[in-house]
């Protein structure tokens, strides 16, 4: 990394430290599509309480509560993913996401870093905005060009970003490592990421190494065995990791565990 993208990414890290006012140099307001959303099955607000949204709550909590604790302050930073695609990352983040802007009384910061996938950055109609992908450009992009603010209270996205070749490669970098430190430098704020499968490659679990806490997701009755135990072991060396299941036939089997370390 240049020592002019670090001064960059040092300048531009002051920015995401709050919730900026409109102006000129704010996020864009992208309105999300609540009515399909909720149509859906995803938590939006003012939605009627049920099992699913207790048990979203449960996990927010637990996951909260194991999290590691900065003395710096930061931000806590949730990672999720997966072992292979298709197993309902992008369903949990964002319903994880929305949840706790529900919950009020911090702000919620939702990222897609899948920048071959997209799933979180088309399901809200954010294609073709910068992005996550763009903050790792030399020279990055401005923050608050790749930051959405929503109709959500609370709820703010970092979109995927302009496509391009090589996006998994990138996540490695140092570069993602600093804008994954600016995204997070604000005590009041919660971050969720959209990540890629871990099974994809070392650039993934690299970037999956430098979350406060990773959850994968499992697509019950549908992952292997192995490709779950494949990818808990790319991730022997976190501090913090949960399962989620995903698609059980009771909803009440949808839960987060996590492997206590000693």
């Amino acid at each position: 990394m240049s020592t002019a993208t670090s001064a960059v990414i040092a300048r531009q890290a002051a920015w995401a430290r709050g919730w900026p006012e409109p102006g000129p140099q704010a996020p864009a307001i992208v309105p999300l599509d609540l009515k399909r959303l909720e149509d859906e099955g995803f938590l939006v607000p003012a939605r009627a309480r049920t099992l699913q949204a207790d048990e979203f709550r449960r996990i927010r909590r637990q996951l909260a509560a194991q999290a590691p604790r900065h003395d710096s302050g930061d931000a806590m930073l949730i990672l999720v993913t997966s072992a292979l695609d298709g197993e309902g990352r992008t369903w949990t983040a964002l319903n994880l996401a929305l949840g706790a802007a529900a919950d009020g009384g911090s702000g919620v910061l939702l990222v897609d870093a899948d920048g071959a996938r997209r799933g979180l950055t088309r399901r809200l109609g954010m294609d073709n905005r910068q992005g996550f992908l763009d903050l790792l450009d030399e020279p990055p992009a401005r923050w608050f060009d790749c930051v959405c603010t929503t109709n959500v209270p609370d709820l703010a996205v970092v979109p995927a970003g302009i496509a391009r070749d090589g996006t998994a490669e990138r996540l490695a970098s140092p570069l993602a490592a600093s804008v994954l430190q600016g995204l997070r430098a604000d005590s009041g704020r919660i971050v969720f990421v959209d990540a890629p499968p871990l099974l994809e490659g070392d650039a993934v679990r690299a970037f999956a190494a430098r979350a406060d806490r990773v959850v994968v997701v499992v697509k019950a009755g549908a992952t292997p065995r192995v490709a779950v135990l494949d990818a808990l072991g790319c991730l022997e060396e976190h501090p913090a990791v949960s399962v989620v299941l995903n698609g059980a036939r009771r909803s009440a089997d949808l839960h987060a565990r996590a492997r206590e370390r000693r």
